[in-house]
């Protein structure tokens, strides 16, 4: 398994599900492809069990607001 790098992934892993998913969706919002292709990176590094969340969650949040 991955080991935590710094403790900017500590921090988002620490987050809720909700929060982790709001901040996907806002990135999407505004048009920051380079912020949710970072934090998407992220996300899928790790299992769920550790923070991380499933690819279909973040590939239906993509489909759904990508403008």
């Amino acid at each position: 398994m991955s080991e935590l790098k710094n403790d900017s992934e500590k921090f988002i892993l620490a987050q809720s599900r909700d929060t982790k998913i709001r901040w996907l969706t806002e990135l999407l919002k505004e048009g920051n492809f380079a912020g949710w292709f970072m934090l998407t990176k992220i996300l899928l590094k790790y299992p769920i069990h550790k923070g991380g969340i499933e690819t279909e969650v973040i590939d239906n949040i993509f489909h759904k607001y990508n403008l």
